[in-house]
């Protein structure tokens, strides 16, 4: 979301005031999800529960392209959001049960650093990738990097000592 006051300004059109409600409707739907969906992952299958959540990011992603004013910003915000409201309880679950052999203290760091690095080097990649070849093609390419980190992930994520529910 680092990027959208960007684009909402110079591609979306839209005003502070309306790019401030994107963002904000962004992080209220996933707040309103994390307990809710918390439950889930106490429930339901962690990793299935990832996937869902990625793939809803995914398709927010790819059709960003398309849009055009505040309504469709408003769309891309709330999916965003599903997406993140639903992956990121299932993901802190597991690295919960991945310190109780590491510690949490190392755990929560390791999550922590791995996202950190992500927010430090999406933007230059991203960044570079625009200026050769347009700001559309960015949120393709990122949908694509979901796409294909998603099952990377869960095929790699078999070292945590969780048996799948």
């Amino acid at each position: 979301m680092v990027f959208l006051p960007v684009i909402a300004a110079h591609v979306g059109n839209l005003s502070a005031g309306e790019t401030g409600l994107v963002i904000s409707v962004s992080v209220l739907s996933t707040a309103l999800l994390q307990r809710v969906c918390g439950r889930l992952a106490d429930r339901f299958d962690k990793y299935l529960l990832i996937a869902t959540g990625c793939l809803t990011v995914a398709v927010a992603l790819a059709l960003v392209p398309g849009f055009e004013g505040l309504w469709s910003y408003l769309f891309f915000a709330l999916l965003m959001g599903i997406g993140g409201g639903i992956s990121v309880p299932a993901m802190y679950a597991l690295v919960t049960i991945a310190g109780r052999d590491v510690g949490q203290g190392a755990a929560m760091g390791t999550i922590n650093m791995v996202m950190s690095m992500g927010m430090i080097i999406s933007p230059v990649v991203c960044g570079l990738f625009m200026d050769q070849t347009g700001i559309s093609s960015v949120f393709y390419l990122s949908a694509v990097i979901v796409l294909v980190v998603t099952p990377v992930f869960l095929s790699k994520a078999s070292f945590f000592p969780l048996q799948r529910r």
